[in-house]
């Protein structure tokens, strides 16, 4: 299953928007444009824009489809588009600036029909795209579990919160007419091992059918894209799939683009940190910084470093989880939360090589302690350097409490089998998305002390 790539596959509408788009502007481009098609002063403005509205329309959710009203979703999208259109107009002026007659774009045809141009099409393209999708590809999967009650429990329980739109029926035998198999959209089966001869035939005849069959395992991983630690056992946990590569090209390549990135990230947004340090001084005269240990590769500890957002005797009586609606937090630390802003000073941990741009984040060891006797396979975490960001953060709402950190977990496991430079890049633009949004620094339950 590591070789379908599933989160990239799920996402095939994505692309499909995205594509969509870079022919509209090239499109545009052919029509706006005084510069012929090969002309260098076509190619680079044309690449700048195609990278720049693409991106941005990522972050800022337009390539999201649901099922709404369609007169909603004209509106909407043609809202948005006209969002990333200014920002784009906002980026090229500025690089106008920079790079001179270049961007003869700007000089020679009327910017804001260009892009207006552009967002009306992607709108409408969008939208038939949308109806494509919901009508004819997206249908609600309706899953057939064979196995236990216990199972279809704790099943039923991870698509609670999931997102995926997705149903589960249950039944304890292999008894399965067609009409079962036309509503179902596949079959997951507890225990192969456990399976009759004549049971394992029908498997395969269904299998020749087309039918869709799999494990838990396969599953959680597929449409899920995590794994949940609970519904393994500790066999598969402990085989050479749950262990990382030292001195893999890709790790070495992970290391380079982020030591790199790390360094222009810190250029970039010092500004914003002295502003932010300068705001937390003048709210209550305390310290700007705040640093305490965190577990990291190997398990070993570290010290890490952030602004401060809480008060200063906020841990007086030890450490605590944070809570929604959490009084400790400042007023400006509420802020830097939800934009992460706090989170920027680990970009030095990051230079460092104590953590990576992307990976599991690291916990207090003193919270670690009740989280490892209640959560299966939490030290698997320890495989991989923590990150400032992860697939789990990008995923699930700020944990604060052990049935978050085993949801997270789930997210952390399927990181750890599917690690790629192209999984990363997706993390860091679904970051940004969620730094655009925020979203994502407030607890999704309250919770107490450990």
């Amino acid at each position: 299953m590591k070789n379908n790539i599933p989160w990239l596959i799920t996402r095939k509408h994505i692309l499909i928007f995205a594509i969509v788009d870079f022919l509209i502007i090239f499109f545009s481009f052919s029509i706006f444009s005084s510069k012929s098609l090969n002309s260098i002063f076509f190619s680079l403005p044309f690449i700048f824009v195609s990278i720049n509205w693409i991106v941005s329309s990522y972050v800022f959710g337009r390539y999201t489809y649901k099922l709404e009203k369609y007169i909603y979703i004209i509106i909407k999208n043609i809202l948005k588009s006209f969002i990333v259109c200014f920002l784009s107009i906002a980026s090229l002026a500025v690089l106008s600036l920079l790079i001179g007659n270049m961007i003869d774009i700007l000089y020679n045809v009327k910017v804001f029909s260009f892009f207006s141009l552009i967002a009306i099409l992607s709108s409408l393209f969008q939208l038939l795209i949308n109806f494509f999708f919901v009508t004819l590809l997206v249908k609600k999967q309706n899953w057939l579990l064979i196995g236990s009650e216990e199972s279809y429990a704790n099943l039923t329980e991870q698509l609670n919160w999931s997102r995926v739109d997705c149903k589960i029926d249950f039944q304890n035998n292999f008894e399965i007419n067609s009409e079962s198999l036309k509503k179902h959209s596949g079959i997951i089966i507890e225990n192969f091992d456990i399976l009759e001869k004549i049971d394992l035939d029908e498997i395969l005849k269904l299998k020749i059918k087309g039918v869709e069959i799999f494990s838990i395992l396969e599953w959680s991983e597929v449409v899920l894209q995590r794994y949940p630690p609970n519904l393994f056992n500790n066999m598969y946990f402990l085989s050479n799939r749950f262990s990382l590569p030292k001195g893999t090209f890709q790790l070495r390549l992970k290391r380079l683009c982020e030591f790199l990135i790390s360094i222009i990230l810190l250029l970039i947004t010092s500004p914003f940190i002295l502003i932010a340090a300068l705001l937390i001084k003048l709210e209550d005269r305390g310290p700007v910084f705040y640093s305490h240990i965190r577990s990291g590769f190997g398990g070993a500890p570290f010290r890490i470093y952030k602004l401060r957002t809480m008060r200063t005797n906020a841990e007086s009586s030890g450490a605590q989880w944070a809570k929604k609606n959490d009084s400790r937090i400042t007023f400006i630390g509420s802020i830097l939360r939800s934009t992460r802003i706090d989170e920027l000073p680990q970009l030095w941990s990051v230079l460092t090589g104590q953590m990576s741009l992307i990976g599991p984040r690291p916990e207090r060891p003193e919270i670690e302690k009740s989280l490892i006797s209640k959560i299966p396979h939490y030290q698997l975490r320890y495989l991989m350097r923590p990150g400032l960001s992860g697939w789990a953060q990008v995923n699930y709402p700020y944990g604060a409490s052990v049935k978050d950190s085993s949801n997270k977990l789930s997210y952390d496991l399927y990181y750890l089998l599917h690690f790629s430079t192209l999984l990363d890049l997706l993390i860091m633009l679904k970051t940004i998305r969620v730094v655009f949004n925020a979203r994502g620094s407030i607890p999704s339950h309250h919770s107490g002390r450990l």
